[in-house]
């Protein structure tokens, strides 16, 4: 039994497009592939936002805190080797 809600699929190719073509049951292979699409597109767009705050975040503490470890424990001995 359903509840005789159905969704409809239009497809818009240009901006000022208010109407749209019509996508049928026939068309469900397009269907899927645009939603598949539109899916890769939100997610790549996620991906490079963290990249770059992945490529902040070490620019800007990781080798700073490396190189401030590291001028602390110059000229120092640890584990038995010498910095």
């Amino acid at each position: 039994m359903t509840s005789g809600i159905r969704t409809q699929f239009y497809l818009i190719n240009e901006h000022a497009d208010t109407q749209g073509k019509y996508l049928g049951k026939k068309d469900e292979k397009l269907i899927r592939e645009l939603a598949q699409k539109e899916y890769a597109q939100k997610l790549l767009k996620e991906a490079y936002k963290k990249q770059r705050l992945i490529k902040n975040f070490s620019k800007a503490y990781l080798d700073q805190d490396f190189r401030y470890i590291y001028k602390s424990y110059r000229g120092k001995t640890v584990y038995g080797v010498a910095l």
